[in-house]
């Protein structure tokens, strides 16, 4: 186990060279982090703001935590009786909306 420790933090060192060595103007990540544990997670989010300025990075993802790291959420879902539905938020949304449910409670 420790072993496999070490190589992931090799290459979790690696990788952020990479991306700031030879960067993309974007990324598609699809369930990277799911086998991650949540030390590992953050790490990879970590890693996403520690480049976040040089790239952009569309994530597939059913964590919560990776979902919260995102400026912009792109959502797909399925109602009963109807077909798919597309929604987009962004973090000031978010913000508003949570502010309107607090304001509401007190």
């Amino acid at each position: 186990m420790y072993k496999f420790y070490k190589l992931y933090c090799l290459w979790f060192q690696l990788s952020s060279n990479v991306f700031k060595s030879f960067p993309s103007p974007f990324y598609i990540l699809d369930e990277v982090e799911a086998a991650l544990d949540d030390a590992n997670l953050h790490r990879m989010i970590n890693l996403l703001n520690y480049v976040r300025d040089d790239a952009q990075f569309i994530i597939v993802t059913h964590q919560q935590q990776t979902m919260h790291a995102g400026d912009v959420l792109y959502g797909v879902t399925m109602e009963p009786g109807s077909g798919s539905r597309v929604f987009i938020k962004t973090k000031a949304d978010f913000e508003a909306l949570i502010k309107k449910s607090w304001m509401t409670k007190n």
